[in-house]
């Protein structure tokens, strides 16, 4: 990637020399903030896998899972998913659909002496909390991994969600869980200074919003810290306008009409 960004800036093929080449995956970086919320929760998401594969191991144990769920009165069609351990998304979903079925594990641990994995009180609460804060990441992921519609734009605003939940629960009460946030925070701001100019320009290009959406965005999330950031934007996007008006827009160029201002268009 550097060889092909050195080449083609070379070549001037790149508008404002290559620095919005490199989108990353947004899906990947929800995956890298998750992961270390998920390391520290890894008991209790460990107990409830377990007792996930102990039901779904056999079609006895299964039936057997049945009746108890019947037996507590729960009413939902939904059963316990498995996950896989590399996806982050299938452990959401296997502790949401087990936590909506706590109650039959319960049962289960009462009336079967085989069932040894029943997770203790405090890991179903934590496993609840933990849930409770993944959800926002498993909605973002599902808004920018569409396929009949453009996601580009869909990345600020479901990152922007992410944002204002943990700002939220970075005080909260329990020691563990502002703890897993405040992982989450650092690592959120890392990736936001590595690509927040690939975030922001899909929205400024959007009709719906332009420039003075961002701005009004970070100005109230950041501060006085959002002025380097808006800096750079306006920079780029300064930039980007005068290489496209010099090669198309003729006597249109911004710095041929002093009037005209890429901040007065966006």
């Amino acid at each position: 990637m550097t060889h092909l960004k050195t080449n083609l800036v070379g070549k001037t093929m790149l508008p404002c020399d290559g620095v919005l080449l490199h989108f990353r995956c947004a899906a990947h970086i929800f995956n890298l903030i998750v992961q270390d919320g998920l390391k520290t929760m890894s008991n209790a998401i460990n107990s409830i896998r377990e007792s996930v594969k102990y039901v779904r191991s056999s079609q006895s144990r299964g039936q057997r899972f049945e009746e108890m769920i019947a037996q507590v009165g729960i009413k939902t069609n939904r059963r316990p998913s498995l996950d896989v351990s590399t996806r982050w998304n299938s452990t959401y979903l296997m502790l949401e659909s087990s936590l909506l079925v706590r109650m039959a594990f319960e049962a289960l641990d009462r009336h079967d002496i085989n069932y040894l994995h029943q997770p203790f009180d405090y890991q179903w609460t934590m496993a609840e909390k933990l849930c409770a804060l993944l959800k926002v990441f498993y909605e973002a992921n599902v808004a920018v991994s569409g396929t009949l519609y453009p996601t580009s734009t869909c990345y600020f605003h479901e990152l922007w969600k992410i944002k204002m939940v943990l700002d939220k629960e970075a005080t909260n009460e329990d020691v563990t869980i502002a703890s897993i946030v405040k992982e989450m925070k650092e690592k959120f701001k890392k990736y936001w200074d590595a690509q927040y100019l690939q975030i922001c320009f899909p929205v400024i290009f959007y009709p719906r919003y332009k420039y003075k959406f961002i701005e009004f965005r970070l100005k109230s999330a950041f501060g006085a810290v959002a002025t380097p950031y808006l800096k750079e934007i306006k920079s780029n996007m300064q930039k980007l306008f005068d290489e496209y008006s010099a090669k198309y827009g003729g006597s249109n160029n911004i710095n041929s009409q002093p009037e005209t201002s890429v901040e007065h268009k966006c």
